[in-house]
């Protein structure tokens, strides 16, 4: 979890993100992260850079999510959390979406424009 903050971090400001996106960008993929090794145990994460948009793609093999619309809502969560991961990350990003497939997974594709330091 700390790597991947670490690494999207590192990552936005090389992209030429100032450092509040930058942060933005890393507390979205730490929030991300952390609901694939609640849930799922395991899974991926790719940073990448086009036309001066920095996608973010978080999959995972897990149970999936059953009411996507209900996770998003601030104070919903089915780990004791605070509830507010999945929408807390959303209004971090510029676009965000989410797909989930019973017993198949969750992949989770967010956006943030690159805004000079």
């Amino acid at each position: 979890l700390i790597e991947a903050r670490e690494v999207a971090y590192q990552y936005a400001t090389e992209c030429g993100m100032g450092a509040v996106d930058a942060v933005r960008v890393a507390t979205a993929v730490s929030e991300l992260v952390r609901n694939v090794l609640l849930y799922a145990k395991r899974g991926t994460v790719d940073l990448g850079l086009e036309e001066g948009v920095l996608h973010i793609t978080v999959c995972d093999h897990g149970a999936g999510i059953v009411d996507i619309a209900r996770a998003m809502r601030d104070g919903v969560s089915t780990s004791r959390g605070l509830g507010i991961g999945l929408g807390g990350a959303a209004r971090l990003m510029d676009s965000f979406e989410v797909t989930s497939l019973p017993d198949q997974g969750t992949t989770v594709r967010a956006a943030k424009r690159v805004t000079p330091r």
